[in-house]
């Protein structure tokens, strides 16, 4: 596995001997869910969109979900229509969530400020 080669490559030994096994169980862990978090300041750029990429292949490889939950906490910096973009961005590109805002899903809401309550 890449990770894991990458992990080896970069580390002493002696802490790959106590890395490694927390990946495996980690990796080994059902009912995988993993989010992307965007804030809706802006478009998306090329980082954030590599990072759903990659959350979105780890969910669907171990059979998992792939969530998009909004962090707009921050609401001096929301750009208007840049929620819209996101989700429109994600859908172009084929990374379409299985839970959301606009996708539904068990465990909403998937907006960071209706979410005031479970904290």
């Amino acid at each position: 596995m890449f990770f894991f080669t990458l992990i080896n490559f970069h580390c002493p030994r002696k802490l790959q001997n106590k890395i490694n096994p927390l990946f495996k169980r980690f990796l080994s862990v059902k009912n995988v869910r993993v989010r992307f978090a965007p804030s809706p300041t802006g478009f998306i750029h090329l980082g954030g969109l590599r990072t759903a990429f990659l959350n979105y292949l780890f969910a669907k490889k171990h059979n998992g979900k792939f969530l998009l939950r909004i962090e707009d906490t921050d609401k001096d910096r929301i750009v208007p229509g840049s929620f819209e973009n996101i989700v429109e961005t994600l859908k172009w590109s084929g990374l379409v969530p299985d839970e959301g805002p606009t996708f539904g899903g068990d465990y909403g809401p998937y907006i960071q400020s209706e979410r005031n309550e479970f904290y």
